[in-house]
């Protein structure tokens, strides 16, 4: 937990003070190489903004069909714990987990058959996500293949838990914007 906030503080400052960071970074680059630096730049902002965007889609998404099969089952707390749902799903896996918890136990104070519709919804939602939204919407935000987002998620938790999955695709875009500005720039070299 503490590396998890010094995380968020050393995000906080970088935040604060990001145009003087740029203006230093540029700074750097020699003059002859400011306009590749730009696109470079570009490239990397455009592709982790389509993961950022990828990301909170899916949040709304898990949230409003969550609500809707809470509204049905638990409805006095649909709206609650839809909310939670939909923030949790910010973390691959583990946060359906998470957000999953306390509906079912909220479905277990009603009845078990609630507890079993709220734990087969939430399921069926998972499916959904797992295999269909998350590679399909992160992959046209970020403009990387589906499969490849599904491979990186799977190898990213494998090897590093929940960091390596919540990291997998921002870490694939930028190694993706990173090769195809290499290739276009030496591109005319080969050819």
């Amino acid at each position: 937990t503490i590396s998890l906030v010094i995380v968020f503080i050393v995000a906080a400052f970088i935040l604060v003070d990001l145009e003087n960071l740029r203006r230093m970074a540029q700074n750097f680059v020699p003059i002859r190489f400011q306009a590749d630096y730009h696109d470079l730049t570009d490239r990397l902002g455009n592709g982790l903004a389509g993961v950022v965007r990828g990301q909170l889609l899916i949040c709304v998404i898990n949230g409003l069909l969550s609500g809707i099969g809470f509204y049905f089952f638990i409805p006095e707390y649909a709206v609650v714990l839809a909310v939670f749902a939909g923030v949790m799903s910010l973390i691959p896996i583990f946060g359906t987990i998470i957000s999953s918890i306390p509906a079912i136990l909220v479905g277990l104070t009603i009845s078990f058959n609630s507890a079993l519709g709220v734990l087969l919804w939430i399921l069926g939602i998972h499916f959904l996500e797992a295999n269909i939204l998350n590679p399909k919407i992160i992959g046209s935000q970020a403009k990387i293949h589906p499969a490849l987002v599904i491979l990186v998620l799977i190898a990213g938790e494998y090897l590093y838990g929940i960091k390596g999955a919540l990291l997998a695709v921002p870490i694939t875009s930028v190694v993706q914007s990173t090769i195809k500005f290499i290739h276009d720039k030496t591109r005319p070299y080969f050819c």
